[in-house]
């Protein structure tokens, strides 16, 4: 991949803060800010290059945006290595994010509160 300009770096930097804020690791957020403005499919050292972040960081993010359908594997004639894509389509990318997921993990508000007035919340089903 070529340099990235400084737009594209805010983009990623900004995807990358967002992310964060929606529990999402930082650089799983930046790798797919990359591929999303990305023209072409890029390969995981292309992403670890213009992301300046270690090879391993970029393979385990690659397998956690693939878990979420909105990275996918793809193949260029020539070339042996795996490239990766973003889907492009911002309303069919938010889908599987939204669509519940059955290994995650479900959330209910304690009735044992450390203090009055504060609201707990522990993993799990609702106690009976």
């Amino acid at each position: 991949m070529t340099k990235l300009s400084p737009v594209q770096q805010q983009f990623i930097l900004h995807w990358g803060e967002m992310g964060t804020r929606w529990g999402i690791n930082r650089t799983v957020a930046q790798i797919h800010a990359l591929l999303f403005i990305s023209p072409k499919p890029l390969n995981a050292e292309e992403i670890a290059e213009a992301l300046v972040v270690a090879r391993s960081n970029v393979s385990t993010s690659l397998r956690e945006l693939q878990g979420w359908g909105i990275v996918k594997l793809v193949h260029v004639m020539g070339d042996k290595r795996d490239h990766f894509e973003s889907m492009k389509d911002v309303w069919e990318m938010f889908r599987p994010i939204n669509t519940p997921r059955s290994d995650c993990v479900t959330w209910r508000i304690s009735s044992r509160t450390p203090r009055h007035g504060t609201i707990r919340f522990v993993p799990g089903p609702p106690a009976r």
